[in-house]
């Protein structure tokens, strides 16, 4: 198989992408977010598709890679296969059952519709998606993460081929239908399989038999039930039988009775449209009501803004009288006359008050003139004799102490005649005067300010008067512009309710006069409710054909004709209809119960016989489970033999085929190593030892420098990529950057080998690495640039 190009309509960052690809090695060259990893994913989802039910960037390479322009995501890959060219289209929508692919036979010319679920990748390269990125697809190196389905499909492909020779021929997918086979009947849960549910089938079945029989007797005392309510029913279904005969009769009679109220109906009508008939012959009708409730509201509105501009025109001519009577009234003394008198009063009282502090300073002036007079202290005089009357009674007691007292006594009266205090002389007289000189000057003081607030207040009354005779006369001025206005609007409005007036006159003047707006109203109103009447009537005749069986008053006068000569519709009052219906009904519902309960009985009885089945066709079943469950224990038994079998023989193959894949994957490191290390080994799981001159024993891969793992895991990729494809056609290899843990050396060697390497097989190898890419032009491998 060979890659011939690649076409990229967007993807990701690729958009109007162009790579033809030659034979042997082409590497492809690109700096970091330059696409090499979208172009290998491309590649990949071409064949595979992805299932996109995560919304994740990072596992769902739909929304990763979806442009994040309006540009489809969509491209095509040109190959050769089996010496057929082919080229496959692919445009990438939600998930694989969407996606739009076409593969086209380029030699045929013919064009296939395929769907995500065809296996493109399995058809083509032969290898399930898991197996693609384990083999031919290199996306990184290293041990490989675990993956059982993969490394089973790998191994089975390579045991059959060193076995058989075919790789068609799996052990694994034998062992897997096997332990599917016997999992089908016994499941591990013990839950899930045929032999499982055979057991509690079992169980049920059992169960199943006890509750039948008993049912069985349930549904034998339902049957007898069932032929008692038959008979029931039949003896009241005669009963209603009678009773609808008698109807018949009684329908015709109400027949007649709808017809004779059509018929009233009718002419009731007719008197209506009578008093609803206007001069031009036409009937009034919901449209000549709307008309004229129009044209009355409009005459009632133009009458109100008639009013309303009249208030406002009186409102107006009111100020005006206001304004002229105000200005007239203004007229007061002049500023001037005022402003003197309370000037020379101001002047009275500064002189008072001058007056006032001139006699004040007169009384102070006395005050001070008056001299304290000396007086005899009255002090020493009262101690005097309260001593000399101590020494009188000491007179008797002890003679030189009285007289001591006595002449202590003397000397103190003596005293107060020497010692006189000064009385302060009456000035209170002065001071009265001089309060009230104080308080007239506050008085005074008070009236003068008084006055001087006045003469202020008056002075701004002045101008506020000169201010408002300004206002009003400038108001006074536009009231009168206004009043001209408002008689103006008046004059209109009067005119457009005169002529809505004649307008809505006019149009009642078809059906009748009015006298006035009153009268109007009444006349519209009485129209309106004969015209709704009129409609119930309508109304009321559109049933009544119905019950009544006819259209139009001759229909209907006819037809009372004939029921006027029909002598049966006699035999049955109204009231007796009404009664033969009630029964009727009550006969009827008494049936219908009847009936419900029988069917009732009957859906017990099948509900019994379905939810279980008959005691006879269980026992049947149970004796059928029985003879199938020892059938699925002995198959089960047979299966462990089979696999056991199966994998003995297995593991034998598995010598055969492991010797030649560790043989070519020691033969590929050795070329690619120096030959260092003398074996390979690899396990079931492909993890890897290697033996060496150096050291004993096996050595795992993980022990060996970064460098030299990623030669062994690659030679490991290229030894299964050759031999799953021994015997078909060679499958191309893609590598993703696989030397980046090489030094130069070992680059350079490992390239040169790849291009000895790719004269079997087409590889196709992206790098980043510029030293990496050197070396491709030395070596002459064509390379392509990003």
């Amino acid at each position: 198989m060979r890659i011939n190009s690649i076409d990229i309509a967007a993807f990701g960052k690729l958009r109007d992408f162009h790579l033809e690809l030659s034979d042997g090695v082409t590497v492809i060259f690109g700096e970091n977010e330059k696409g090499k990893t979208t172009l290998m994913t491309f590649i990949r989802m071409m064949f595979y598709g992805n299932s996109g039910k995560v919304s994740d960037a990072e596992r769902n390479p739909r929304v990763k890679y979806r442009p994040w322009s309006s540009d489809i995501m969509a491209g095509s890959i040109t190959f050769t296969h089996g010496g057929t060219r082919y080229r496959l289209e692919r445009e990438f929508k939600k998930n694989n059952s969407t996606d739009r692919i076409t593969l086209i036979n380029l030699d045929l010319n013919t064009v296939q519709s395929l769907s995500g679920s065809d296996d493109i990748g399995v058809k083509f390269f032969g290898l399930t998606e898991a197996a693609f990125e384990r083999s031919v697809f290199i996306g990184e190196l290293g041990a490989p993460a675990k993956n059982e389905a993969a490394d089973g499909e790998i191994n089975s492909r390579l045991s059959n081929i060193a076995v058989t020779g075919d790789e068609d021929i799996s052990f694994e997918a034998v062992r897997s239908r096997l332990q599917k086979a016997k999992e089908e009947l016994m499941s591990k849960s013990g839950k899930k399989g045929k032999y499982d549910k055979g057991l509690l089938r079992l169980v049920a079945l059992e169960n199943d038999i006890k509750t039948a029989k008993s049912r069985e007797a349930e549904a034998e005392r339902l049957q007898r039930q069932i032929e008692v309510k038959e008979a029931e029913i039949k003896a009241s279904s005669a009963e209603t039988s009678r009773l609808f005969e008698l109807l018949k009769n009684a329908d015709k009679i109400k027949k007649r009775i709808f017809v004779q109220r059509y018929i009233d109906a009718e002419r009731e009508l007719a008197d209506c449209n009578k008093k609803l008939l206007m001069r031009n012959g036409c009937t009034a009708d919901e449209a000549y009501i709307a008309e004229a409730d129009r044209l009355y509201s409009d005459t009632v509105r133009a009458f109100e803004r008639l009013k309303a501009i009249e208030a406002e025109r009186d409102i107006i001519n009111g100020e005006i009288s206001r304004l002229d009577g105000s200005l007239c009234e203004s007229q007061s003394p002049t500023p001037d006359t005022v402003a003197s008198a309370m000037t020379a009063e101001r002047d009275n009282i500064d002189k008072r008050i001058d007056e006032v502090r001139e006699e004040a300073m007169k009384l102070h002036t006395d005050i001070e003139g008056l001299m304290p007079e000396k007086k005899i202290n009255p002090l020493f005089f009262a101690i005097g004799a309260v001593i000399a009357a101590v020494g009188v009674i000491f007179t008797g007691i002890h003679l030189y102490v009285a007289i001591g007292l006595l002449s202590a006594g003397i000397i103190t009266a003596i005293c107060g005649l020497i010692f006189k205090r000064s009385i302060k002389p009456d000035d209170s007289t002065l001071r009265a005067e001089l309060a009230r000189n104080s308080k007239m000057l506050s008085t005074l003081l008070d009236q003068k300010q008084t006055l001087l607030e006045r003469i202020a207040e008056h002075e701004k009354g002045v101008n506020a008067v000169q201010l408002k005779q300004a206002a009003e006369k400038a108001l006074l001025e536009s009231k009168k512009q206004e009043a001209i206005q408002k008689s103006n609007e008046y004059t209109a409005a009067t005119k457009a309710y005169n002529q809505t007036k004649e307008a809505l006159f006019a149009h009642l003047s078809e059906l009748s006069q009015a006298e006035d707006m009153a009268s109007a109203k009444k006349l519209i109103d009485d129209t309106a409710e004969a015209v709704r009447y009129a409609d119930r009537i309508m109304q009321k005749l559109t049933l009544l054909a119905d019950h009544a069986g006819c259209s139009s008053l001759t229909e209907a006068e006819e037809k009372m004709a004939a029921y006027s000569a029909d002598a049966t519709l006699a035999d049955m009052s109204e009231a007796e209809i009404d009664t033969v219906k009630e029964r009727f009904k009550v006969q009827s519902d008494l049936t219908g119960k009847m009936r419900s309960e029988l069917a009732a009985l009957k859906a017990q009885i099948k509900a019994i016989s379905e939810d279980v089945g008959s005691a006879e066709v269980l026992i049947r079943d149970r004796a059928e489970l029985v003879s199938q469950i020892e059938s699925y224990k002995t198959f089960c038994g047979s299966v462990d033999l089979a696999t056991a079998a199966l994998e003995e023989a297995f593991r034998e193959m598995r010598k055969n085929y492991s010797g030649v894949l560790d043989s070519r994957t020691a033969e590929i490191f050795n070329l690619l190593s120096d030959e260092k290390y003398k074996s390979v080994s690899v396990s079931k799981n492909f993890e890897l030892n290697v033996t060496t001159d150096e050291a004993f024993g096996l050595k795992a891969s993980a022990y060996l420098s970064d460098g030299t793992e990623d030669q062994l895991y690659l030679s490991l990729r290229l030894a299964v990529a050759e031999l799953i494809t021994e015997n078909d056609e060679a499958l191309p290899i893609f590598m993703d950057d696989p030397l980046s843990n090489f030094d130069d050396g070992r680059a350079y060697k490992a390239i040169s080998f790849l291009k000895s390497y790719s004269k079997e097989r087409q590889i196709i190898m992206f790098t980043c690495h510029s030293s990496f890419a050197d070396m491709t032009k030395d070596l002459s491998i064509n390379i392509k640039e990003l």
